[in-house]
């Protein structure tokens, strides 16, 4: 199961339980203020997450869902499912990305400026053993 799975039905026990109808529900839908949802329809709806779910809503979480969003949210939350709304459990194509190394830069080589032989990746001249 996948959060838009989860948000249908959701809204369809919403439409059930208030006589609404999905396009009338939004994440962002008040169950109180919006649908006009008194305490009873709060408590009923929890009743029926809990058995669409097979979970267990507490008083106290009830009483913090506010919005359709919250409630498919807390449903996630407690089910494991990821908020995302990547419609599969697959990870996405090239998942993890595969770390390649940039190329080692070759080493600098440099000319002694006391005695101008050629020095390769040194900080001190392999002819005459000055800094370079």
């Amino acid at each position: 199961m996948n959060r838009p799975q989860v948000q249908s039905k959701v809204r369809t026990i919403l439409c059930d339980q208030l006589s609404l109808t999905p396009d009338q529900l939004t994440d962002t839908t008040h169950l109180e203020n919006d649908l006009k949802a008194d305490s009873l329809d709060v408590t009923e709806i929890g009743m029926s997450l809990e058995d669409e779910f097979q979970i267990t809503i507490e008083d106290s979480v009830m009483a913090r869902i506010k919005t359709v969003g919250d409630a498919v949210d807390y449903i996630c939350e407690v089910k494991g499912i990821p908020l995302s709304t990547l419609t599969s459990s697959e990870p996405p194509k090239n998942w993890p990305p595969v770390y390649t190394p940039a190329p080692a830069a070759p080493p600098a080589s440099r000319d002694c400026k006391s005695c101008g032989a050629h020095s390769a990746a040194s900080q001190i001249c392999s002819f005459c053993g000055r800094a370079l």
